[in-house]
């Protein structure tokens, strides 16, 4: 019996991703730009070659020893997988601790404050993924990756080794001189800046060299069947971490229930990716997208043309158990991290189980190469375990160690119901049975992810603040998952105890998601004034989503009165150093003139008359305002003066 899992991958490629949708046939979605999400290949940020103060020489690996390896094979029990990359230890670890480098030296950076670049040359390597670890960084320090030869080629910024790790292994750079960069925020901050480095994975082999090793000729170019050139689109290769290095497997998106939004989930083999973190963990995956021929037996396409997501995966469920001894199905389901590119498939699936003798197609990467298909049955000749496996017998093309976790397809609906776990079919023995895991018996352990219901859209809280002092208040409108890139909805404001274009301007209009963001918002503009007055509310309301439907549809922004009363007078300090009402008064005496009145209350007439608030006595007839206004008398009218006793008590208000 042979069983195929991961292999590795040798291509030099580019981008980001994650997906989703339902049962039924696959959802071709659009090729519009999507977010970039992932890690993507960008320039660093500006470097010098005389910021690289330092570098690590390693020298070729014992290549005839790797490829004695490769020929027994070495990857649990899934045996007879080539790799293209092995573990290359550092002659010694480059360490940085408290911001003491054991290599190099930090440099001035104008831009991001202190820069340390060490150079990491492996001798005669296609490509590098360098391992980091202990990473700790504090804020506004980061770590990129880049290629030397090709700069443009940058991984980052990096800033925490991922949720559950043990440690952060940086995508693929095709190079074989690849700059470890770290930025912090200034020489002084560096105290607690700590990584380590103490080996990478070093890039022997391409998808495109050692004839010997490429697919066999059996295998059929995927591109010569036009009917198929959709589904084409939703199968990936998968690039992991194993035990003794870089393996590759292949993978498909997943379309779920939501028509309008699309979440990146995969599936393949619980072979090729057995867990969140550690040997075929998860957290270092790559995705590589559209490596096919562009026509019938066409030139087989540059790696530098092929799309790749970085950033890792999140495992959300899966199933153990081989094809020789049941106990399992042999699936993972995955989430990428980051949007893959536009323009794929998110292939549909069915939980019905074909019958005997039912056509089927399988789509896949054998041994890394471009994508091929293959046509068969559904047969029982020797499957002991029918209940976990469909066995299937091929009539045209076969699968190869790389088609591991690949998807079988009904040939009628182009319906996924299975991932490849392994089996015997090969160019010399066509006839032999293939088994793949059945995704009826997947779909109960991930239905709640692929049909969750319906999308909805909403205010992300029922109550946003806005002081009058920031003049803009940013309303935040979010969706269940992430877009296609056709959901819309309109929004708009009403006066709540907020007086429309006095204390706002009124705001209306409609939101777009561009595809794979969750998140659009609108702003209402706050009309600022210097009065000492209660808090305004704003009322916000969703209407006539396009696709989903409506979650929390009313919201109420409140504007916070947020002017200065350091004395607690009523009157703002702005208000009373300005003379706003024709008085200056003191705004750090609550009562200027001392009469025993603030100053608010004689400006505003709190006690039925105005009076001024500089003078204690505004109508010079001898009586203080406060006691004419206590003895019910006219403090602004010298003829409405107040019989005062000679002894009388001092008035308290």
């Amino acid at each position: 019996m042979r069983f195929f899992t991961p292999i590795h991958l040798g291509l030099l490629l580019i981008l980001a991703g994650w997906m989703i949708n339902a049962e039924g046939a696959g959802r071709e979605h659009s090729a519009e730009k999507g977010l970039d999400l992932n890690v993507p290949i960008q320039p660093a940020p500006d470097l010098t070659a005389a910021d690289i103060t330092a570098t690590v020489l390693l020298p070729e690996p014992d290549m005839q020893r790797i490829k004695e390896e490769d020929a027994i094979g070495g990857e649990g029990p899934e045996k007879g997988l080539p790799r293209i990359g092995v573990f290359q230890p550092l002659p010694q670890s480059i360490v940085v601790q408290n911001g003491i480098a054991s290599h190099g030296a930090w440099q001035p950076h104008g831009k991001m404050g202190a820069v340390l670049a060490v150079r990491i040359m492996a001798l005669k390597a296609l490509g590098q993924r360098i391992e980091i670890e202990d990473l700790a960084l504090p804020h506004g320090a980061e770590i990129w990756v880049y290629n030397e030869d090709r700069p443009s080629e940058a991984y980052g910024p990096f800033t925490e080794i991922p949720r559950g790790g043990l440690s952060l292994w940086s995508p693929a750079c095709y190079g074989q001189s690849v700059v470890l960069t770290c930025y912090a925020g200034d020489m002084q901050t560096l105290s607690g800046l700590t990584f380590r480095v103490h080996r990478t994975a070093y890039i022997y082999k391409s998808i495109l060299t050692a004839a010997a090793e490429k697919a066999g000729a059996c295998n059929l170019d995927s591109t010569c069947y036009p009917a198929w050139a959709d589904a084409v689109l939703g199968v990936g290769g998968l690039g992991v971490i194993g035990s003794t290095g870089v393996l590759f497997c292949t993978c498909s998106l997943l379309a779920d229930a939501q028509e309008c939004t699309e979440t990146p989930y995969v599936l393949t083999a619980h072979h090729c990716v057995g867990g969140q973190t550690g040997v075929r963990g998860a957290d270092t995956l790559e995705f590589y997208w559209l490596y096919q021929t562009p026509t019938c037996n066409g030139t087989v396409p540059s790696p530098s043309s092929v799309p790749r997501t970085t950033g890792g995966a999140d495992y959300l469920a899966g199933m153990g158990g081989r094809g020789d001894t049941g106990g399992g199905n042999d699936f993972t389901f995955l989430r990428m991290r980051n949007m893959p590119p536009g323009g794929l498939t998110y292939l549909g699936w069915t939980t019905t189980v074909p019958a005997l003798g039912n056509p089927v197609v399988g789509l896949h990467h054998p041994r890394g190469s471009f994508t091929r298909i293959s046509f068969g049955d559904i047969t029982n000749t020797a499957n002991p375990y029918s209940q976990y496996y469909h066995e299937v017998i091929w009539h045209d093309g076969v699968t190869e160690p790389g088609s591991s976790g690949s998807c079988l397809m009904i040939e009628a609906t182009q319906q996924i119901i299975g991932q490849l776990w392994g089996g015997d079919s090969a160019c010399d023995t066509p006839t032999l049975p293939d088994y793949y895991g059945r995704f009826d018996v997947t779909y109960p352990i991930v239905s709640g992810w692929l049909e969750p219901g319906l999308a909805q859209v909403g205010f992300s809280a029922s109550e946003y603040t806005v002081g009058e002092g920031d003049e803009t208040g940013s309303i935040a409108v979010v969706l269940s998952n992430p877009s296609r890139g056709d959901i819309s909805v309109h929004y708009e404001t009403s006066p709540g105890t907020a007086v429309a274009d006095v204390d706002y301007t009124p705001a209306s209009g409609t939101l777009f998601y561009p595809r794979g963001t969750t998140t659009a918002s609108f702003s209402v503009s706050v009309i600022p004034n210097p009065k000492i007055e209660p808090d305004k509310t704003v009322h916000l309301s969703l209407t006539n989503p396009n696709c989903p439907e409506l979650g929390l549809a009313s919201a109420t922004l409140k504007i916070l009165d947020d002017d200065i009363d350091s004395d607690g007078d009523g009157l703002s300090d702005e208000e009373e150093l300005a003379g706003t009402y024709g008085f200056d008064t003191d705004p750090h005496k609550a009562d200027s003139d001392g009469d025993g009145l603030k100053d608010g209350e004689e400006i505003f007439g709190t006690y039925g008359v105005q009076t001024n608030p500089t003078l204690k006595d505004s109508d010079y007839d001898g009586v203080d305002d406060f006691t004419e206004i206590h003895y019910g008398r006219n403090p602004m009218d010298p003829n409405d003066t107040p019989h005062i006793p000679s002894l009388i008590l001092p008035l308290f208000k």
